[in-house]
Formats: C-alpha cells, sequence, structure tokens
C-alpha cells in the first residue's frame, strides 16, 4: 500500500507549528512506554535496538514506539512505528516514560517531568566532539548545551569515552559505564550467515573499512586509493567499505571497484564486525 507518510494537517511548517506548539503546551498524561530514535530515525538499529530487544523480553506489556522519517523503515518485531512530524509521533515523545537515542534530539524535543532520557551515543571517540572541537564556535557551543540539557543519563562504553564525555559536554550528571548493548552480539553471534548474505567467499578475508566523517567535507571520507588496495591484495580478499552516517546520503556508490562491497547501508555495524577478519 502506498501513501503519505503524513496527513493533510500535518504537511507544512504552519502545521507543523502548530503541533510542536501543541507539544509544547500540553500536559501529557504519562503511559508505559519508550521512544526509541536512531541516528534521526533513519534506521532502527544500533544501542537502541539492542536495548528494544532486552526491553521486550523483560517487559512484554510496555508499548515500544520507533521514531522513523517514513514507513518504509523496519522496526522490530512488536514496535510501533512513528513517522517523524505526525501528531501520534508528537503524542508518543510527550507520553513516553523513557527516551532511548544515540544521536541527537535537536530543538523540538522538550523533556517533559515523568521522563527519563538515556543518551547512549554510537561510537568510541578517538576523536575530538562536542565542546573539544577546536571549531566549536559560540553558536555551535549554546546548541550543544542545549542539547546536553535534554538528557538525564549517558551511556559509556569504556573508561575513555567516560573522560570524553565529561569534557565535550562539560557532563555533571550520572554516566553508565556499562559497555554497548549493542556489541552483546560480538561475544555470542556468529558472522558465518552475514557473509554468507553479503556473498564473501569462504577462503576469502574480509578487511572493514569504516572511515568516520570529517568537518571539512561532506562526501564520504576514502584516504585509500581502493582499487590499488584490492589490487595489491589480491582475490583472496575482499574489502567491506562503511561509510559515516552522516555521509550516507551524499556516498558515493563505489560497488564497482572490484574487490570492494559498499556496506555503507547496511542497517546493523556490529553484524559487519563479526563478519569481518580486520578492520581499517
Amino acid at each position: 500500500r502506498i501513501g503519505p507518510p503524513r496527513r493533510e494537517d500535518e504537511l507544512g511548517s504552519y502545521n507543523q507549528r502548530r503541533l510542536e506548539a501543541w507539544y509544547r503546551s500540553k500536559r501529557h498524561v504519562p503511559g508505559i512506554g519508550v521512544f526509541f530514535e536512531s541516528f534521526y530515525g533513519r534506521i532502527s538499529t544500533c544501542n537502541p535496538r539492542a536495548l528494544d530487544a532486552e526491553i521486550a523480553r523483560t517487559h512484554p506489556d510496555w508499548k515500544r514506539y520507533w521514531s522513523v522519517q517514513d514507513r518504509s523503515i523496519a522496526v522490530p518485531d512488536g514496535a510501533i512505528p512513528v513517522v517523524e512530524g505526525t501528531k501520534e509521533w508528537w503524542t508518543a515523545r510527550g507520553r513516553a516514560r523513557y527516551v532511548i537515542i544515540n544521536d541527537w534530539l535537536r530543538r523540538r524535543f522538550q523533556p517533559q517531568p515523568h521522563q527519563v532520557v538515556l543518551q547512549t551515543w554510537h561510537g568510541s571517540m578517538l576523536k575530538r566532539i562536542g565542546l573539544d572541537r577546536p571549531t566549536t564556535d559560540m553558536v555551535s557551543r549554546r546548541s550543544i548545551l542545549a542539547e546536553r540539557a535534554n538528557w538525564d543519563l549517558l551511556l559509556s562504553q569504556n573508561a575513555h569515552s567516560t573522560e570524553i564525555f565529561r569534557s565535550a559536554y562539560a557532563w555533571t550528571k550520572p554516566i553508565l559505564e556499562e559497555g554497548y548493548p549493542r556489541n552483546d552480539a560480538m561475544v555470542t553471534g556468529s558472522g558465518a550467515e552475514i557473509r554468507r548474505r553479503l556473498g564473501i567467499g569462504e577462503n576469502q578475508v574480509a578487511i572493514l573499512y569504516a572511515p568516520t566523517w570529517r568537518d571539512n567535507r561532506t562526501d564520504m571520507v576514502t584516504f585509500l586509493d581502493l582499487g590499488l588496495l584490492t589490487a595489491e591484495l589480491g582475490p583472496e580478499y575482499v574489502v567491506l567499505l562503511r561509510g559515516h552516517s552522516r555521509t550516507m546520503h551524499t556516498s558515493s556508490n563505489v560497488s564497482q571497484v572490484p574487490g570492494v562491497i559498499d556496506v555503507t547501508t547496511y542497517p546493523e555495524i556490529t553484524e559487519l564486525f563479526l563478519a569481518a577478519d580486520a578492520l581499517i
């Protein structure tokens, strides 16, 4: 069935301002539920996805809402997709007792008195982020501090990340240094089926190349000459190219390079870790 993701009274800037004003002025009745969002609703994955599975197992009576940009984005079994900007989306954001995210909520979110907001983030900071970035001006600083005010808890995967979070967000609230839920599969999972799905040969060595993004570029960062790399490695190797979520919409299609599989849009990074033999 094909149809518009939003109703007529939800389309356009006027209706969105009207709905946001309703959301901000209303005293929302708390519900027994969780509001999940991963990478701005572009996909249902990462730490929120792993926590969704645990909540579904331990609290099957809780409602689990997933923020999505449109209905083509698959959500976990039993979860309720709410399209960004719809009345249902605004209502879920207001009523959910728990909000679990791995990126910014941005300006349209207003924490409710009954809510706990858990920021899981999505990677280890082997770079400068937030307030620690030398390019952070006063406008960016205000935005970072305003976003930080939405969170109640930060999830950290290691002591290094805890230190970075404290500095990069001037964070004084609790940090849960418990590891990443999405990484549990690294202990219990297998990469055999994933390798088969990606077309990796049984005797091939799979190298996952996953560059991060850069402030001064909007396209995918590829400092490697992938054609030369695969030519020198030979057919016994295959390179899995994983672009960053912030460059996914502008990344170049390199699937025509022999020996390279573009896995930028593959839903779950943890499965790619399981499929790979080495990581760059």
